[in-house]
């Protein structure tokens, strides 16, 4: 506090203003900046980035400040919260990042924000897909599916991590559509022993991803009597982290499975294994009621405990992939949009 009370001072000896950024401040700390005399000129609210994933929003600190200090804002504001966040008493300024930058006419979104800020009305428009979400707000597989962002965004937004790897037998990739989304049922099982696959089956709910970790692939513990039960329990789709079989039947039904390889023969329903435990998949843990995202790209795993935090990261990737895409439109290669040879050399140097 006394750092930031000489800065106001010696900033003052200079006809120069001082804003407070109070990112992350307590209670505690935000009283003792509110009483600093000289006053700064200005708090800002500011929420992180890590903040913004997570779907934490400026409003529980604004309604806690009570200052006659202005206050600027800044950190993931959109045409979809700029008008909310205008409406608390004291905000003089807006900061805004990325619902401009982002889009493809970026002086188009700063005119519709300066719309927002005279009128303190809601606009909408192409930046409102930036809009990042919380837990009550939304379902986190919901707004994935909505945003439309696909494994690689997925996987690129948890630091390129999540993939359950190649699965060289992937049946009916070609009549996917969309992305799947759905919990996971897990279930580890010896080589070829089936039993506690079937058990599985029955306990699965509607839109729910049956994941299946054999330990050893010499034996299939999924074919299409299997397959058959999945379809009438309604199973999104059926990771096989071992062999399956009965490949013609599994297509005819239409059913995604990815598994690792096609064998004819089967094992015993000897009863050996456990269900809803967590499992290891190419040296991944899936753990029961993570989300399973599929594409014809492939798999990826998504913690439930992080799931509104990735789908918010999968759609930050998303959205800079477009403004990318369109950059190339106009410029011709990624090289040259991405300036690679740059980064490049001065990785080099350093």
């Amino acid at each position: 506090i006394s750092t930031i009370e000489q800065a106001i001072i010696s900033a003052k000896k200079y006809g120069k203003q001082v804003m407070v950024d109070i990112l992350n401040a307590s209670a505690g700390q935000l009283k003792l900046i509110e009483a600093l005399r000289p006053a700064p000129a200005y708090l800002c609210v500011h929420t992180s980035i890590d903040q913004q994933m997570k779907g934490q929003k400026p409003f529980a600190v604004l309604g806690k400040l009570r200052t006659k200090i202005p206050v600027a804002v800044a950190g993931g504001i959109t045409t979809e919260s700029a008008a909310l966040v205008l409406r608390n008493k004291g905000v003089a300024i807006v900061i805004v990042g990325g619902g401009i930058t982002k889009e493809a006419n970026p002086a188009k979104a700063a005119a519709e924000l300066k719309k927002i800020m005279k009128n303190k009305i809601k606009l909408k428009f192409a930046a409102k897909s930036f809009e990042k979400n919380n837990e009550e707000k939304i379902n986190a597989a919901k707004q994935m599916k909505k945003s439309g962002v696909s494994t690689p965004n997925i996987s690129d937004g948890m630091m390129r991590s999540g993939s359950l790897g190649d699965f060289p037998l992937f049946l009916n990739r070609e009549k996917l559509k969309s992305l799947i989304l759905g919990r996971a049922v897990t279930v580890s099982v010896p080589e070829g022993d089936w039993a506690k696959v079937v058990e599985a089956i029955d306990l699965c709910k509607p839109g729910q991803v049956l994941v299946i970790n054999e330990i050893g692939d010499g034996r299939a513990v999924f074919g299409g009597l299997a397959c058959r039960s999945c379809v009438n329990r309604k199973v999104a789709a059926v990771i096989v982290n071992g062999a399956a079989r009965d490949v013609d039947e599994i297509e005819r039904l239409g059913l995604p499975v990815l598994a690792r390889k096609a064998l004819p023969n089967a094992g015993e329903p000897s009863g050996f294994g456990k269900i809803n435990v967590p499992v290891e998949i190419n040296g991944i843990r899936v753990a029961p009621g993570d989300l399973i995202a599929i594409d014809k790209s492939g798999a990826v795993a998504i913690p439930a405990s992080r799931a509104v935090e990735y789908a918010n990261r999968a759609l930050d990737v998303k959205e800079k992939e477009i403004r990318i895409a369109k950059e190339i439109g106009k410029k011709g290669t990624l090289g040259n949009v991405m300036n690679i040879k740059k980064w490049e050399l001065s990785w080099k140097k350093d």
